[in-house]
C-alpha cells in the first residue's frame, strides 16, 4: 500500500460528539457528508477519518459489541485486483455487502477482530471521496505553510497515537504501522515544497525504553516500548534521512516537560506532583526509587529558539537528547516539597509494580551547541505554583488536564443486553 487514505470509527451519535471534541484540537474539521448514509468526513491535510454513524450494518454491530472504535482502514493501493488476488492466495476472506444506487464500490477484505481493510485506488481516490461525500460541511483545515516560513516544528501524530489507542481494544485494529509511519514522510514533503529551510522534530526520550546502561546517549540504540514511541523512532530515521544542504532538518529528544503551558499537563512526574502538593497538601509517591528526567518547559521553548536560528551546518541530520535532571521519584517530592515548604507538605509513598526505570545523557548537546540550562525543576514548580494560586488551573484533576482522561469514551454497557437478548 501507498499508506492509510481512511480510518473509519464506528460510532453512536453521542460517542460521534465526543470524537469530534477530541479531533478538533488536533486541526481535524467536518469537511462532508455521504450522500446518502449517516456517515461525516473528518479531515486534517491528508489525513481521512470517517465516523459511521450508521443504525443498521457492520459499523454498527461493531459499535455495539466494542463501543466506540476503529472498525475499517482505507489503504490507498496502486494494484488493487493484485492486492484483493494476493489477499484471496492467502485465503483472507472478501466482504461483501449491499450497497446504494448510486454508490461507489470498493473491494475489501476482513481484517483483525472482524474490521475491514478496504482497497482504495489511488489513481482515483480524489474522485472516490467527491462522489461519495458530495455534502459539504466545513471547510477543511490543510496543513499548510505560508510563504516566507523558513522553518517547521514537527510534534508528530502523538496525540492522534494516543487517540486511536483510547478507542481501540487490539492495537492491531489501529493500523499504527502505516499511520504514524506515512504522516512525518507526507509533512517533511509538504514542507520542502513550500520552501521551509529547516525542519525541527520533536522526537522523545522515550524512544530508549527501560535501560540498565550508565550513560543513555544518542550513541545507545534505541528500543522503544510503546506505539508511540516506535513511531518516534522509525520518524526520526525519516527526518535524519531528509537532511540535505539546503534543507536542515533536526531530531530533538525532551525528558518529560515540567512547568505551565497554554494547554497544561497533570500527568506528568514534575507536575502531578506539585500540582497535587498545592491544592491537597500531600505527594503520594508510587514506589519512588525508579528515575525520571525531566527538563523545564522554559528550557523547551529556549531550544527551539535556538534550533530555528542557529549555523544549520551544527545541527543538520543530527539527533540530541534533551534533559538535565536524572532523579528518583522520591528526589523529585522532596524537590517539590522543599521548594513548597511554607505549605507544610506530607510526602505518602505507597507500593508498585511500575519498576520501569528512565534517565538520559544530554552531553552532547553541551557539547555541541554549549547549551545551558535555564530552568530546573525548582524553578518550574515555582512557576506552577504562581498559575495555580491566580486561578488558573481551578480544577486539576479535570480531565483535560489528563490526557488519557480526556482521549477516552464510555464503552456502550449496551452490547450487554444486546447479546443476552
Amino acid at each position: 500500500p501507498r499508506g492509510v487514505e481512511f480510518l473509519e470509527f464506528a460510532a453512536s451519535h453521542d460517542e460521534a460528539e465526543a470524537l469530534g471534541t477530541m479531533l478538533r484540537p488536533l486541526g481535524f474539521r467536518p469537511v462532508a457528508k455521504h450522500r446518502s448514509k449517516d456517515v461525516t468526513r473528518w479531515a486534517q491535510g491528508p489525513v481521512n477519518i470517517v465516523i459511521n454513524c450508521e443504525p443498521e450494518g457492520l459499523a454498527h454491530s461493531f459499535d455495539v459489541v466494542h463501543g466506540a472504535s476503529v472498525c475499517a482502514i482505507g489503504l490507498a493501493m496502486d494494484n488493487v485486483a493484485g492486492a484483493m488476488a494476493r489477499a484471496d492466495a492467502l485465503k483472507v476472506p472478501r466482504f461483501e455487502q449491499a450497497i446504494g444506487p448510486d454508490e461507489w464500490p470498493i473491494p475489501s477484505v476482513r481484517g483483525v477482530g472482524g474490521s475491514l481493510l478496504y482497497f482504495v485506488d489511488a489513481a482515483t481516490r480524489d474522485a472516490m471521496w467527491a462522489h461519495e461525500f458530495p455534502i459539504a460541511l466545513e471547510p477543511a483545515a490543510p496543513v499548510q505553510f505560508t510563504g516566507g516560513s523558513d522553518e517547521l516544528l514537527h510534534g508528530g501524530a502523538r496525540a492522534l497515537n494516543r487517540l486511536m489507542a483510547a478507542f481501540c481494544d487490539d492495537p492491531r485494529l489501529l493500523g499504527v504501522a502505516w499511520v504514524p509511519w506515512t504522516e512525518p514522510s507526507e509533512t517533511l514533503a509538504i514542507a520542502r515544497e513550500a520552501g521551509v529551510k529547516r525542519f525541527i522534530h520533536a522526537s522523545s526520550s522515550s524512544v530508549f525504553g527501560a535501560r540498565t546502561e550508565a550513560s543513555i546517549d544518542e550513541k545507545l540504540e534505541p528500543e522503544p516500548l510503546t506505539f508511540y514511541s516506535k513511531y518516534k523512532m522509525l520518524s526520526e530515521w525519516l527526518i535524519a534521512a531528509a537532511a540535505s544542504p539546503d534543507f536542515c532538518t533536526v531530531n530533538v529528544r525532551p525528558a518529560t516537560v515540567c512547568g505551565v503551558s497554554p494547554r497544561q499537563r497533570f500527568d506528568l512526574t514534575v507536575n502531578k506532583l506539585t500540582a497535587d502538593a498545592i491544592v491537597k497538601r500531600v505527594i503520594t509517591v508510587h514506589g519512588g526509587e525508579q528515575r525520571r528526567p525531566n527538563v523545564g518547559m522554559s528550557d523547551m521553548i529556549n531550544l527551539y529558539g535556538i534550533l530555528a536560528s542557529i549555523d544549520a551546518a551544527k545541527i543538520n541530520g543530527r539527533t540530541f537528547n534533551f534533559g538535565f535532571e536524572n532523579h528518583k521519584v522520591i528526589e523529585i517530592a522532596k524537590i517539590v516539597q522543599s521548594e513548597l515548604a511554607d505549605l507544610d507538605v506530607r510526602i505518602d509513598v505507597t507500593s508498585t509494580t511500575d519498576h520501569r526505570d528512565y534517565h538520559i545523557s544530554s552531553e552532547k548537546i553541551v557539547q555541541a551547541l554549549g547549551y545551558k540550562p535555564v530552568s530546573s525543576i525548582r524553578a518550574e514548580v515555582a512557576n506552577l505554583r504562581k498559575a495555580i494560586d491566580a486561578g488558573q488551573f481551578p480544577d486539576i484533576d479535570a480531565p483535560a488536564h489528563y490526557n488519557m482522561k480526556f482521549m477516552e469514551t464510555g464503552r456502550n454497557a449496551g452490547c450487554y443486553g444486546f447479546l443476552s437478548r
